[in-house]
C-alpha cells in the first residue's frame, strides 16, 4: 500500500449521525461491513514491540520516524478468516503501511517460527 497523509478528528457522538449522512455521497461501503449490513464490524489488533519497548517509547517521545508491528483481523474470527501481518511506518506526517494476509489457522505455526 502506498503511503498516505492521515488526519484524525475528534467528533462528539451527538454529531455522528449527521456526519455519516453528510459523508455518504462521497464514500463506498466497506466490504468488511458484515452480513448484518450494519456497516460496522470488530477490529482485533495485537501489537508487538521489542523487549525494551522501543516502539512504545518512540510514540511517547513523539519521534518523527517510528514503526508499529501488529497482527490485525476483522469481523468474527474463524479458522478460515484472514488476518494481516502489518508494519506501519511513520515519517513525520507521512504514513506507510505494508501488510501481508495470512489465514488465522496458520497464525500459531507462523508465530512459532
Amino acid at each position: 500500500m502506498a503511503g498516505r497523509l492521515e488526519y484524525k478528528f475528534l467528533v462528539p457522538n451527538s454529531l455522528l449521525g449527521d456526519l455519516r449522512a453528510d459523508l455518504l455521497p462521497y464514500v463506498a461501503k466497506d466490504p468488511l461491513g458484515g452480513a448484518q449490513h450494519t456497516g460496522e464490524y470488530t477490529v482485533r489488533s495485537i501489537y508487538y514491540d521489542t523487549p525494551r519497548l522501543q516502539c512504545y517509547d518512540a510514540k511517547l517521545d513523539g519521534l518523527k520516524v517510528r514503526s508499529k508491528f501488529r497482527i490485525r483481523g476483522y469481523g468474527h474470527p474463524t479458522p478460515d478468516s484472514v488476518v494481516f501481518l502489518e508494519i506501519k511506518k511513520k515519517y513525520d506526517s507521512f504514513i506507510e503501511k505494508h501488510r501481508s494476509p495470512l489465514l488465522r489457522r496458520d497464525l500459531p505455526s507462523f508465530l512459532a517460527t
